[in-house]
């Protein structure tokens, strides 16, 4: 988005509507389901997890769809220009925050693992 923003839509081939269509509406719509009550609590930890990317696409659409600013595509910029502040400014998160919480997903997966073979083993024996 930032490229196309940068460059224009004819450089990139990619429209902004198009993004926002494609790209931002099905993410946050993604990052809701996650969350949804039918869910088992994993997948709500990881819907959790994932919820600010969910709401910077909120935002984002929120400002292109309110925008004062003319019908010429002014919208468009502002959401934009919303989106990928929104991202860049949670760049510790993306880059520092959630590779840790997957390693201590892993690691809790490891220990608890030996529970289950162990189970496993003791119905076969």
């Amino acid at each position: 988005m930032a490229k196309t923003i940068l460059l224009g839509s004819k450089r990139t081939g990619i429209r902004l509507e198009d993004v926002f269509a494609e790209d931002i509406y099905p993410c946050r719509m993604g990052a809701e389901s996650l969350c949804s009550s039918h869910q088992v609590i994993t997948v709500r930890l990881l819907g959790l997890i994932l919820y600010p990317l969910g709401m910077v696409c909120e935002l984002s659409e929120s400002s292109r769809n309110k925008s004062v600013v003319g019908k010429d595509g002014g919208g468009l910029m502002i959401g934009s220009a919303v989106f990928v502040t929104g991202i860049s400014l949670l760049w510790w998160y993306w880059f520092i925050i959630l590779p840790w919480v997957g390693i201590l997903a892993i690691c809790i997966a490891m220990s608890i693992s030996w529970c289950f073979g162990l189970i496993e083993l003791a119905s076969v024996l």
